[in-house]
């Protein structure tokens, strides 16, 4: 696989979208980069359930990677599913 990172963003997106871990482990397993990897360790601990540790590295990527949107959008997603599981 070509070493793009809007194309394993493409994959992460949608595993994540479509909640496939399987899916997500078969992206992480072509991911070559560490931005890749951060971002299908991103998606795993979001499709996990665990906010807390997406925000943290979420937080550690952004500021290393700025304009992945896919990981900003991961990140609000999980914040709002928090805030709706605080409110259940």
């Amino acid at each position: 696989m070509e070493d793009d990172p809007e194309t394993i963003a493409g994959l992460v997106l949608a595993a994540v979208r479509a909640r496939d871990t399987q899916r997500l482990d078969r992206v992480g397993d072509v991911a070559e980069t560490s931005r890749d990897r951060q971002v299908v360790e991103i998606a795993r601990a979001h499709l996990r359930g665990d906010a807390e540790l997406v925000d943290a590295l979420a937080r550690d990527h952004l500021v290393d990677y700025p304009d992945s949107l896919v990981v900003a959008w991961i990140a609000s997603d999980a914040v709002l599913r928090a805030r709706r599981e605080d409110h259940a």
